[in-house]
């Protein structure tokens, strides 16, 4: 066998739109990282520019070969499946765990037409005729015997179970039906619409029965056939796919699992009376679920799969004219979901990286995801000192931008928590959660860089220290980086066994000290007091305080606080906030807890404070009504949803720099973001409009005087702020008297727009300054 390399240069670009918001309250703005999961995907053979991608959240649809996303009439639903008709192209089916639904009009409305309370595994239409549907269901092997292939003639009014045929033993005699439990796909011979294979895993509990079932006659009779030579081999069938009508040879391909990983490909020339082996390259490489695969239809000898090929392609080739292997280089990596061929463009789906176009007009693999912002966002960290710099941890990703969301870079780092150094934000932390199970004396890392992100060094953070044998999920709760110290930060880890708990350096990772083995969801320091630290945990949710860097606790929320602990926040008035599963709750030393009243009794997901303000401004997120504020000190709240309401919000963060910003992590929709001023909120809102400030001239060429129509004193700070966010000048205390007018000169001015900026605890005042020379 001959495994031969196929050559394709590619690039790969992520590009995101978003827009600058000025003022407050500023609509949200979805800034991505677009990405999507994708499980899931046809083209219309018609407009072949249009494609329709089911994913965890719905269906998208895209007009203009996958340029830009849109959601259908389908939302709110993961979609397993979903096939377009071949004869009616506004005709879709698609469906959820156990329901399938049909469209009439192009996916812009959707009806239930089958339910089942078994996992839907497969549907197909008849590519003659879209009221014929074919729906294939699961039925566990331990399960009693039950028909689970259906077919509707009319569009899903009606519907019929089929038989499959009995099974007969060595003695000829005819036992029950047979049947597949898991059905994986149900396909038509594209050369003989009367030819139907449907195709699964045997019930190998009851009968051998095999792995494909093939009808010659639209699916009135049905036989069963096996590809292995021994007679009680059960077959497990994970893909078919056959050649287009008029092709020679005409030729159907199954891909079977022959034990846990191995696969292997066989082929028949008569509609499966006979199969023939071909040999596979080391088929570990082949996609783990092995769905993914087609044939080309423009050169129909080619067989591709879906692919992990040594780390370098993500699909593979068949040549079944050279009976020889093909590798792509240059392919996304990761395991497709989906792969589409089309004579002008070929399209893949990844169940975690969106989609990739080849061809239309491109010479490399570019990503197509506009639009498709099913991303949970597990943690976000803006730059301190750049509110353009964003980190954005996914469900298995990591994505980084340093333009505010207009190009994000998305790597497989796949990382839960993030932690950056204020004072250098080249330094970060980024905390992991491992895919599977921990044991005694394996591992568990965190994750380091010192270049901003760029590259990541794997360290060890402990060596497991549990029972022989004893196995659990080990995932990082939470990273407290000292702002003042690069070298000393607090790990809590979460999930159970004997990993959890708190581990503490102060020389950069060098030694750790192990401290609280309770697993931990949550860190916070208090802004004031740097040697005060608290943790809260999970399941039952508790609060801790240490006033020695965590080197000692004190469980500080009662005995009946016991609902998860999702953040943690203080003020600078150190006082305490607890999100949890009840509500929002608060303490301060010297007190009880209290519930914060004025919110809804739902839970209380993230919480960020903005500490800047005299009387800090408060922003909460819930599981399901999007992002609330108080500026009155937690005692009333309004709604700051505009553009994000019933949002479930995952995570809030500000950034330090100015413009300020607020960015919210969802669980489902990416990263949004809102720009904010002092004074936005309702109190200061309202003195805002009575007091302005007078600059001229303007343009100037560096010196300018600045007048206030306020009829008494004005004192505050003045800055003055180029568009990168640095500030050019400052005056911390200037003081402008009735009637008066002040002369400002600031020396070194390079021509362009400035922002002026003055603010006390009452305003927020911005001027547009305009310098045109500097004499």
């Amino acid at each position: 066998m001959i495994l031969k390399q196929y050559h394709l240069t590619f690039l790969i670009s992520l590009v995101l739109i978003s827009s600058e918001s000025t003022g407050q309250q500023q609509p949200w703005k979805n800034i991505g990282p677009w990405m999507g999961y994708i499980n899931c995907m046809v083209m219309d053979s018609t407009h072949s520019d249009t494609l329709y991608a089911g994913t965890p959240y719905g269906i998208y649809r895209s007009v203009d070969c996958a340029e830009n996303w849109d959601k259908t009439g389908l939302t709110g639903i993961e979609i397993n499946t979903l096939k377009i008709s071949k004869s009616s192209a506004h005709v879709l089916i698609a469906s959820s765990d156990s329901m399938v639904y049909r469209s009439e009009d192009h996916g812009e409305s959707w009806t239930p037409i089958f339910q089942s309370e078994k996992t839907i595994g497969a549907i197909v239409m008849d590519p003659v005729n879209s009221s014929s549907i074919w729906v294939g269901v699961n039925v566990p092997a331990y399960m009693e015997y039950e028909r689970n292939l259906f077919h509707s003639p009319d569009g899903g009014d009606s519907w019929q179970s089929v038989a499959f045929p009995r099974y007969v033993n060595d003695l000829g005699e005819e036992k029950e039906e047979m049947k597949l439990d898991l059905i994986r796909s149900i396909h038509f011979d594209p050369s003989n619409d009367s030819v139907i294979y449907v195709i699964g895993n045997n019930d190998g509990y009851r009968i051998s029965c095999g792995g494909v079932f093939i009808s010659r006659d639209k699916g009135e009779t049905w036989t069963n056939h096996k590809m292995m030579s021994s007679k009680t081999s059960e077959d497990d069938v994970l893909a078919v796919a056959a050649t287009p009508r008029g092709y020679d040879p005409r030729t159907v391909f199954v891909l079977i699992n022959d034990g846990y990983a191995d696969k292997k490909l066989f082929k028949s020339h008569d509609f499966g009376d006979n199969w023939e082996e071909i040999g596979t390259p080391s088929t570990d490489y082949i996609d783990r679920s092995g769905k993914v695969m087609e044939i080309d239809p423009e050169y129909p000898n080619w067989v591709y799969f879906g692919a992990n090929y040594k780390g370098e392609a993500s699909v593979l080739a068949y040549d079944a004219d050279e009976d020889s292997w093909h590798y792509f280089p240059g392919s996304p990596l990761s395991y497709p979901s989906v792969l589409l061929l089309h004579p002008d463009y070929w399209c893949l789906g990844f169940e975690n990286g969106g989609a990739f176009i080849w061809g239309a007009g491109d010479t490399s693999w570019v990503v197509k995801n506009e639009g498709l912002s099913d991303v949970e966002i597990l943690d976000i960290i803006p730059n301190p000192k750049d509110p353009e710099k964003i980190f954005g941890a996914l469900e298995g990703k990591l994505a980084r931008t340093t333009d505010g969301g207009e190009h994000w870079t998305i790597s497989e780092n796949s990382f839960n928590t993030l932690a950056i150094c204020k004072e250098d934000t080249s330094f970060l932390l980024a905390g992991t959660a491992p895919g599977g199970f921990l044991n005694n004396m394996d591992p568990f890392y965190y994750y380091q860089s010192e270049n901003g992100g760029i590259s990541w060094t794997r360290k060890q953070l402990f060596t497991v220290n549990g029972p022989v044998g004893y196995s659990f999920k080990l995932w990082t709760g939470d990273i407290l980086l000292y702002p003042s110290d690069p070298g000393k930060y607090i790990f809590g880890t979460d999930g159970g066994g004997g990993g959890t708990g708190i581990r503490i350096t102060m020389d950069g990772g060098s030694s750790w000290l192990i401290n609280f083995g309770t697993g931990v969801s949550t860190l916070a320091q208090d802004p004031v007091h740097e040697h005060v630290v608290y943790l809260g945990t999970s399941d039952p949710g508790y609060v801790h305080r240490s006033s020695e860097d965590g080197k000692n606790w004190e469980k500080i929320s009662p005995d009946a606080f016991t609902e998860n602990v999702w953040d943690l926040e203080v003020d600078n008035q150190s006082q305490v906030f607890a999100a949890t599963s009840s509500g929002l709750h608060k303490w301060e030393e010297g007190t009880d807890w209290s519930l914060v009243p004025g919110l809804p009794e739902i839970s209380i997901t993230a919480m960020a404070i903005d500490n800047q303000p005299t009387i800090p401004v408060y922003y909460v997120g819930t599981e399901d009504q999007g992002v609330f504020v108080s500026d009155d000190g937690g005692l009333t709240w309004e709604h700051f949803n505009e553009g994000l309401e019933g949002m479930n919000i995952t995570r809030l963060r500000i950034n330090d720099s100015y413009p300020r910003k607020l960015y919210a992590g969802t669980k489902d929709k990416g990263i949004w973001i809102t720009t904010l001023q002092q004074g936005a909120t309702s109190a200061r809102k309202q003195m805002a409009p009575d007091i302005s400030i007078t600059v001229f001239p303007n343009p100037s060429n560096g010196t300018f005087s600045i007048a206030s129509n306020a009829e008494v004193e004005l004192s505050g700070e003045l800055k003055v702020i180029n568009l990168l966010g640095k500030v050019v000048y400052m005056d911390r205390q200037i003081h402008m008297h009735p009637g008066s007018v002040r002369v400002i000169t600031i020396g070194d001015m390079a021509p362009g727009h400035y922002i002026l900026v003055f603010t006390n605890e009452n305003l927020s005042i911005n001027r547009k300054l305009i310098i045109t020379c500097n004499e």
